[in-house]
C-alpha cells in the first residue's frame, strides 16, 4: 500500500473492485446451481407433458361421446373394426379424425412424444397422422365402454394414464 499526503492508506480501486465482482459472480452460479436443482426444468417439462397428454384424453373421450349422443349410441366408423384390443389413434388404424373433426374437435390432438410431435392435427389435409394416444373397447359389459391411454408418459409416477368411460 502506498501513502498519501495525509498518511492513510492508499487502495487499489481496480483490485479492490475485481475481488467484488469474482465474489458477486461466485454467489450468483452458487444460487444458480442450487435454483435448478430445486426447480429441475426437465421434471417440470414432464409434468406439463403429461397434463396436455391427459386433458387431450378427455377432449377426445368427449368428442366420441358427443358423436355417440348425436348418433344415436353408434360409434364413429373409424372404430367399429378395432375389437378389444389396444390401438393407437391413426390413419392406420383407429382412422377417426374425419368422422370428428371440425363438428366435435377443433383438430385432433397428439401426444409431444408422436410422429406428429404434439402439433394438432386437422384432418382434411393429413395423408398420413397418428395421435400417439391408443384406444380400446371393451365390448363385453352390457355398454361398450371405451379406454383412452398414453403409452408414452414421460415421468415415472404416471406411468399409466389413460381414461374409461
Amino acid at each position: 500500500m502506498n501513502q498519501n499526503k495525509n498518511n492513510k492508506p492508499k487502495f487499489n480501486n481496480k483490485a479492490y473492485i475485481l475481488i467484488v465482482i469474482l465474489v458477486i459472480i461466485g454467489v450468483l452460479a452458487l444460487l444458480g446451481t442450487s435454483f435448478y436443482f430445486a426447480v429441475k426444468p426437465s421434471e417440470q417439462l414432464a409434468k406439463f407433458n403429461n397434463s396436455k397428454r391427459y386433458k387431450d384424453i378427455i377432449r377426445i373421450l368427449n368428442s366420441i361421446q358427443e358423436y355417440r349422443a348425436v348418433h344415436k349410441g353408434e360409434l364413429p366408423p373409424g372404430l367399429s373394426e378395432i375389437g378389444d384390443s389396444s390401438v393407437f389413434i391413426s390413419k392406420d388404424a383407429a382412422d377417426i379424425c374425419l368422422y370428428l373433426v371440425p363438428e366435435y374437435l377443433d383438430s385432433l390432438p397428439s401426444d409431444p412424444n408422436s410422429p406428429n410431435k404434439g402439433v394438432n392435427i386437422y384432418c382434411d389435409n393429413a395423408d398420413y397422422y397418428n395421435t400417439g394416444y391408443k384406444i380400446s373397447i371393451d365390448k363385453l359389459s352390457n355398454e361398450e365402454k371405451i379406454t383412452i391411454s398414453a403409452p408414452s408418459t414421460e415421468y415415472p409416477l404416471t406411468t399409466n394414464l389413460k381414461v374409461t368411460r
